[in-house]
């Protein structure tokens, strides 16, 4: 079934816009505003949507939308599952006074979850943890926890950055949800959970008070 990106409004009290932020519709709500909200949503879901009293304006296929942003040109510079563990590792071994590559855990596909701790661990009670990619299809957020990362390595000689370390540690995880990750760049560049079954056949852990919210993350 076709889909579309959409401009949704309402003209009255009947049809309020927040109500699409908690409705049970699973659509995918990309931009919130006072006076209308943007969604993806398929054929059935807009008509469903005009049915309660919304005006929904179509702004663009979303097909066409992806073949005008999610080029191969556009993966370039970007992060792939084992380009990602392959800078970690590199990074662990060129500062290992300063740097632990530690496993985590194990995803559902069973791909490591990988986590840079660091910091001169000194035993300090002073944690912070800094996650990355819990949704699949927004690649840019492995990027900063990555270049954040980097950063802490880079300056951890200069302040304030070493009394950061020399007073805690800084764990970094990239990638938490590497299966959706891959899944966006094989499959479906806008699947936005993880790639968990559940009890009634759907795919993806969706949280039911953030369903609407943020496309069932």
């Amino acid at each position: 079934m076709a889909s579309v990106i959409a401009r949704v409004t309402s003209a009255g009290a009947r049809a309020p816009l927040g109500r699409l932020l908690t409705a049970p519709l699973g659509l995918d709500v990309w931009e919130v505003r006072p006076d209308h909200l943007v969604v993806e949503a398929d054929e059935a879901q807009v008509a469903r949507l005009e049915v309660m009293g919304y005006d929904v304006e179509q702004l663009q296929m979303t097909d066409s939308y992806l073949s005008d942003f999610a080029t191969a040109r556009a993966t370039t510079g970007y992060h792939t599952v084992q380009t990602l563990e392959e800078d970690l590792r590199r990074l662990a071994l060129d500062h290992p006074e300063i740097v632990e590559l530690r496993e985590i855990g194990r995803s559902v596909e069973n791909r490591p979850l990988w986590a840079l701790r660091i910091g001169e661990r000194r035993g300090s009670a002073h944690k912070v943890a800094v996650l990355g990619c819990h949704h699949a299809r927004e690649w840019i957020s492995v990027e900063v926890a990555h270049r954040f990362a980097e950063h802490l390595v880079d300056s951890a000689s200069t302040d304030p950055v070493r009394s950061w370390l020399q007073r805690g540690e800084v764990w970094v995880a990239p990638m938490v949800n590497p299966d959706g990750h891959e899944h966006t760049r094989t499959q479906d560049r806008l699947w936005r959970k993880n790639r968990r079954r559940n009890p009634d056949g759907s795919i993806g852990w969706t949280p039911t008070a953030t369903t609407a919210t943020c496309g069932a993350c």
